[in-house]
């Protein structure tokens, strides 16, 4: 993963990054439905598997840890956060609806787009300030 921070908890959250242009939709020919585009299946895909691996080998990797970074952490069903693309890429209504659609199947993962990500920085600012 390009980031693993721990909260505020002191549970592991692993961060993996894309581009702003990773493209997010495709189109259905046939029933008109959008669905996740290549690039983003690839990432989602790799995201899921740091979730699975960091599960899998949580004791190991919660005294790596602690040694290497001398941090006490938990892993417990870690929470993903996969940035990327952008909210220009969804020209209609319907790609809106469907990315919407398609984020809360996910299970494991949340995807989260650059300006999103830029809009809850500046209210986490303005709730600072």
């Amino acid at each position: 993963p390009d980031f693993g921070l721990v909260d505020t908890h002191g549970y592991l959250d692993i961060f993996e990054i894309k581009r702003p242009t990773t493209r997010l939709l495709s189109k259905s020919k046939d029933r008109g439905n959008h669905y996740w585009h290549s690039d983003a299946t690839k990432a989602i895909t790799q995201a899921e598997k740091y979730h699975y691996n960091a599960e899998q080998r949580a004791a190991t990797l919660e005294k790596d840890i602690k040694r290497e970074l001398k941090t006490e952490v938990k892993i417990t069903r870690p929470r993903v956060v996969l940035i990327m693309g952008s909210s220009t890429q969804l020209t209609t209504d319907e790609e809106r609806e469907d990315l919407r659609v398609l984020r809360q199947s996910l299970k494991n993962v949340e995807v989260v787009l650059y300006d999103e990500l830029l809009d809850r920085l500046k209210n986490q600012r303005e709730k600072i300030v």
